[in-house]
């Protein structure tokens, strides 16, 4: 299904990234993961997989939200495969505190790294995507979080309810291009994120969701891939929650 495709993955090496990455693969996709510190993650996430597969997989490091490296890395991604066919924003931070005890530098962080690196990384790829006759995708990962709020996240709800809004402007911007644009909002998944999180806190979204548990990375990953496939032709400027069935 995705033999032939070039797909860019920021945040791809743990997490969410890192599932959409391998189920990408799996389907014989060309893909582009960009991250920004750990290079043993990438290192292990390449020797995990098959020869034929670790052909596929391109590792970019660097910051997401310095624009500077976004411009040469599109650059550089144009040079070597002259298309794009899939944008993955994923990368994201969440630095938690009281909205009052919080420091003017963690709000800039947290929103720069939620929301401008979302915006420049889609615009940046539409110029690339805009050369193919074929549709092109861009999905971003938001949060439950930025639909219903949750206390002490302040700046990782904001950021991730505006990603939601930037998604609705981009898919009403390309839609004469045939980019569809559309975002994918988890419920909690068990990620390294969670880990920090009581166990309280935990259990009592559980409770709250109508499965009565955690999501998987995979089962994410899995609607990110359905949303690129070409069967969703009638589907932009979206959300899809994968939630479990929360309620708040």
């Amino acid at each position: 299904m995705f033999s032939n495709k070039v797909i860019i993955v920021t945040g791809g090496t743990k997490g969410i990234g890192k599932s959409i990455v391998l189920e990408f693969l799996k389907r014989g996709a060309e893909v582009i993961t960009v991250y920004s510190r750990d290079d043993s993650a990438a290192e292990m996430m390449k020797k995990g997989l098959p020869a034929d597969q670790q052909d596929k997989l391109f590792f970019h490091k660097g910051s997401v939200n310095v624009t500077n490296f976004l411009r040469k890395f599109f650059y550089e991604i144009e040079s070597k495969f002259d298309k794009l066919n899939i944008l993955i924003n994923n990368a994201g931070i969440n630095r938690d505190d009281l909205f009052l005890n919080m420091e003017d530098s963690v709000w800039d962080k947290v929103v720069t790294t939620n929301i401008k690196s979302a915006l420049n990384t889609s615009l940046l790829a539409s110029n690339l995507m805009k050369k193919s006759m074929e549709p092109a995708y861009i999905i971003n990962v938001s949060s439950i979080s930025g639909v219903f709020g949750r206390a002490g996240q302040a700046n990782y709800a904001c950021s991730k309810g505006a990603i939601i809004g930037v998604m609705r402007l981009l898919a009403k911007k390309f839609t004469q291009d045939r980019i569809f644009v559309n975002t994918v909002v988890p419920g909690l998944v068990n990620t390294e994120m969670i880990m920090d999180m009581p166990r309280e806190k935990i259990e009592e979204i559980i409770r709250a969701t109508i499965l009565n548990r955690i999501g998987e990375t995979e089962e994410v990953a899995k609607v990110v891939l359905s949303l690129t496939s070409g069967d969703f032709s009638y589907v932009s400027g979206t959300c899809i929650k994968v939630d479990g069935g929360y309620l708040k």
